[in-house]
């Protein structure tokens, strides 16, 4: 993906991001864990920080449909 932006014929933005894709597997993740663990931790402690604030603030939990007719 590349993204340009040019302001009076000047370029004043460039971003390029080259991927590969990979099969998303148990060993993937684990690995992917294992080479970043304090974003694994930082996504985490953000996830379930904003739900205890949600909690607190005294939001409710409404299921799924498909749970509930079973």
């Amino acid at each position: 993906v590349h993204i340009e932006s040019h302001r009076d014929g000047r370029p004043t933005f460039d971003a390029t991001l080259a991927m590969t894709r990979q099969p998303f597997t148990r060993g993937v993740v684990a690995r992917m864990t294992a080479r970043h663990p304090v974003s694994t931790a930082r996504v985490l402690t953000l996830i379930y920080g904003h739900a205890l604030g949600l909690k607190l603030r005294g939001a409710r939990l409404h299921p799924h449909p498909e749970a509930t007719a079973r």
